[in-house]
């Protein structure tokens, strides 16, 4: 993935290669308490991760994603996004 972005992607054009990886956090914002001008990270959301695999994710664009969620968190609030 870091690869890909110093050669320009996805700016120059050309497909992220199979095999890249990315994850997001997802924090819920709280304010500072030492600052309140300042935002800083609260409880966690949840944490997204991609995948590229052309041939196994191929009705997605190439890429498999999931989302992992914390214990507390309800499972109504739980989104599979593909299983592939």
């Amino acid at each position: 993935m870091i690869d890909a972005y110093r050669a320009g992607a996805p700016g120059n054009g050309k497909p992220f290669p199979d095999g890249s990886k990315m994850a997001k956090i997802h924090w819920n914002p709280k304010k500072m308490e030492t600052f309140p001008a300042a935002t800083v990270p609260g409880t966690l959301q949840d944490v997204d991760f991609m995948v590229k695999d052309s041939k196994r994710f191929a009705d997605t664009g190439g890429w498999g994603w999931a989302v992992m969620v914390p214990p507390e968190r309800p499972p109504e609030r739980t989104k599979r996004r593909h299983t592939s």
